[in-house]
């Protein structure tokens, strides 16, 4: 839309809003606007099976006995993925920014998960955004098993949680960090754990945020 346009609108909408007002002065509104905007969108969603930790080059050994796996994962296994941070502007200011998960998690196996926020130009982590109430916590805990080793699958639920940043992490957001990294850990079992081939860990992680941007409109 063009400037002229867009000025034309502001100027029938303001008339009026001010209608109890016998005359609007034109030459004192100001050129700048304000938009608000709502984001939600996702971020990961992932399935993963057995056939996700027993690859060849993992640390780990194997067993397979009719439908029953065996596993002993002997070293911390580790995953990670950037995501680029498009240029947000200093005219961006966030409301808030919260992070949603869910997971059902059926493997006798856990799951440590966080957020870096990373500066690729100093290469170097700003800031870490936790998924568990009190850093260090694991975020998805190895599924609850009976006297026999297997799953108690009847206790198996989705589990949801919501983190808020604080106004320091958006700032480092908005103005610092390049790239979100995810860093998931799968912690050691420390022992052999049977797994059946229909176990899974499913879990799903989005995002909303609300914000404004402020432009001026003698600058387009």
């Amino acid at each position: 839309m063009k400037t002229s346009n867009l000025l034309l609108i502001l100027i029938v909408i303001f008339y009026f809003s001010a209608c109890l007002k016998e005359e609007i002065d034109l030459n004192n509104l100001s050129s700048e606007v304000a938009v608000e905007r709502d984001f939600a969108m996702p971020l990961i969603y992932s399935s993963l099976g057995i056939e996700d930790f027993t690859d060849e080059g993992y640390d780990s050994l194997l067993i397979i006995s009719g439908d029953t796996i065996r596993l002993y994962i002997i070293e911390d296994l580790d995953y990670s993925d950037t995501i680029s941070l498009r240029d947000i502007g200093e005219d961006f200011d966030f409301d808030y920014i919260r992070l949603f998960h869910s997971f059902t998690n059926s493997l006798p196996i856990g799951l440590d998960m966080q957020f870096y926020l990373f500066d690729s130009v100093y290469q170097q982590n700003l800031d870490t955004i936790f998924l568990t109430e009190h850093p260090g916590e694991i975020f998805i805990e190895a599924a609850e098993r009976s006297e026999d080793g297997l799953v108690i699958e009847e206790n198996v639920v989705e589990q949801e949680g919501v983190v808020s940043l604080d106004a320091e992490q958006m700032d480092c957001i908005q103005y610092d960090a390049t790239h979100i990294i995810m860093d998931a850990v799968v912690p050691s079992t420390g022992e052999w754990v049977k797994i059946l081939d229909h176990y899974s860990l499913d879990f799903r992680i989005s995002t909303e945020a609300r914000g404004r941007y402020i432009t001026d409109l003698d600058s387009i």
